[in-house]
């Protein structure tokens, strides 16, 4: 891994602007394999294969779409399932699918969520769908929870962004700054020009069904008290 990108301090020079909010897998296995778990499991729509990369622009707003991401000379794969606010359908279905993915590649699996309404920050590593370790800690570092059976706690207070970024860095992963847009006839990956030449390929796909959409509209509708809202969007 010498000389080629590994942590996160790129991807987190894009999405971290004082607020938090991402859902991000890493697994150690094949694009091919990830690909067609997501498919597979999500029942995921393939928006395009092979998605051209390019130049990030700052006035650009990323479609609600789900990315996986190859990484040069990198055994890792990346999945962005959510950036920006996350959906709390998201945050549900998140360790089901990440537990599902783990054991039936047999492999390693690296959950990475930040939720910007609690301000805390958690990752869970999965071995062939068995968790090995799991923390979760919050940006003051007034909180923190570190369960793991492959290490001892470690040294480095966990506090903001720079436990997070050692995780990944000490496993080997890389996450580039990189979204999905979309317009009316063609998609692509916009990244930045730190994290553009890092990646080798990048699949586009719907992972949210429109029923998991309407309930988030529903939710939001009745988070504001608007039940002729909800009403309307047929869930109650």
């Amino acid at each position: 891994m010498q000389g080629e990108k590994i942590g996160i301090n790129d991807f987190l020079d894009l999405w971290y602007q004082g607020k938090l909010g991402w859902s991000v897998f890493a697994v150690e296995a094949s694009f091919e394999e990830v690909t067609r778990e997501l498919l597979r499991f999500r029942h995921a729509k393939l928006i395009r294969q092979h998605a051209p990369v390019r130049l990030h622009k700052n006035s650009e707003a990323g479609a609600d779409l789900g990315t996986v991401v190859k990484i040069c000379n990198n055994p890792w794969v990346v999945v962005f399932r959510s950036l920006g606010k996350v959906p709390g359908d998201i945050l549900l279905s998140t360790p089901r699918e990440a537990e599902a993915i783990s054991k039936r590649l047999r492999t390693r699996l690296v959950v990475f969520v930040a939720e910007d309404t609690s301000g805390s920050l958690s990752y869970t590593i999965y071995e062939a769908g068995k968790i090995v370790e799991r923390a979760e800690w919050d940006m003051l570092g007034e909180k923190s929870v570190f369960k793991s059976r492959r290490r001892k706690t470690p040294l480095l207070q966990m506090k903001g962004l720079g436990f997070a970024n050692a995780v990944f860095s000490d496993l080997g992963i890389y996450l580039p700054a990189c979204y999905a847009r979309q317009t009316a006839k063609t998609c692509w990956l916009a990244a930045t020009k730190e994290s553009a030449t890092a990646i080798e390929r990048a699949t586009v796909l719907e992972l949210r069904s429109g029923q998991e959409k309407l309930f988030e509209m529903w939710v939001a509708a009745l988070g504001k008290g608007d039940t002729r809202a909800a009403t309307k969007l047929g869930l109650i």
